[in-house]
């Protein structure tokens, strides 16, 4: 072979610059393609990790709820002891912490100490790294009902028109639970309701908390818990729930309403009852779930439990 054959076959300076670059964009793919790789593993692991700080946030909110009732219904001067609205000192538990705060539920006052057995919402945060979560319930007085027929399932047993101020019936077909409610109409006033005979139950001197599940028949209004106390040659005293207490309209749907009243009439009774009326019309209404629970010795704690329906999640920063 001639020595002109063997300089055809030899590549040229500029196909060997052609292959170089050609290795060298194949080197930079891959590189980005490993780089992209560890990347995307970065992000989820960080995505992992916060759903995993998240959901353990989520546990400690809950466990700082449950601690909160526990510290409550074992201190009963825990209404004095909190200030409203304000967290308590943070407790580490795993590889977060946790605080929680409560806040007053029906008076406009914004203390925890003052209205007697008025709700309380109990909030409880939990943190984990950057994580947050806060769940709240709404803390009410629990304890032995000492209205009889509370639900109305032995119809209007227990119950009374006061002077035939209204008509009471056992309603089946509109309830909030169970199988009957307890219908109020054909009121004479918005002093029209019903009444139940308690003397013997509730004692002088002492809080009582007061919850129904209500609704109106037309518009919206705001029920009126109230302890009737009669005696003979006295005109009638009518205890209501401490001015301040926040207003709880009820529409046309079940609502549930609750008010803190305090036993203090003067003189003898001969007879003492629970009553519910309105606050402006006659209009009619219907009522179930009712409870009269009173507050326990001195210096015992009220017990407290969180209402089913209250539950939320909240904001938190």
């Amino acid at each position: 072979m001639t020595d002109m054959t063997r300089h055809n076959f030899r590549p040229s300076p500029r196909n060997r610059g052609s292959i170089y670059a050609v290795v060298m964009a194949l080197a930079i793919l891959v590189s980005l393609i490993g780089l992209s790789a560890v990347a995307v593993g970065r992000i989820n692991l960080r995505t992992a990790s916060a759903g995993g700080d998240a959901s353990t946030a989520e546990l400690l909110a809950l466990s700082a709820v449950e601690h909160a009732t526990a510290v409550i219904n074992s201190n009963s001067q825990w209404r004095s002891t909190y200030v409203n609205d304000t967290e308590t000192s943070s407790m580490p538990l795993g590889a977060g912490s946790f605080t929680w705060k409560l806040q007053d539920e029906l008076d406009s006052d914004l203390r925890l100490s003052v209205g007697g057995l008025q709700p309380a919402r109990l909030f409880g945060i939990g943190r984990v790294g950057d994580a947050r979560r806060m769940y709240s319930v709404v803390l009410v007085p629990t304890g032995t009902n000492l209205l009889s027929n509370p639900g109305i399932e032995s119809g209007t047993a227990g119950y009374a028109s006061d002077g035939g101020n209204c008509t009471l019936e056992a309603n089946g077909t509109d309830v909030r639970n169970g199988l009957r409610s307890l219908r109020v109409y054909s009121r004479t006033g918005a002093g029209g309701g019903p009444i139940q005979d308690v003397t013997g139950k509730i004692t002088n001197g002492k809080w009582y908390y007061f919850e129904a599940w209500m609704k109106m028949s037309t518009t919206p209004e705001e029920p009126a818990f109230s302890i009737l106390v009669r005696k003979a040659g006295n005109p009638d005293q009518v205890l209501k729930k401490p001015i301040g207490q926040t207003p709880q309209p009820v529409g046309t749907d079940w609502t549930k309403v609750c008010a803190s009243i305090y036993a203090n009439w003067s003189g003898g009774a001969d007879n003492v009852y629970w009553r519910v009326e309105t606050n402006t019309s006659s209009q009619e209404f219907k009522m179930d779930d009712l409870k009269l629970i009173e507050a326990p010795a001195a210096g015992a704690p009220m017990p407290m439990a969180p209402a089913r329906e209250t539950w939320r999640q909240e904001a938190v920063n």
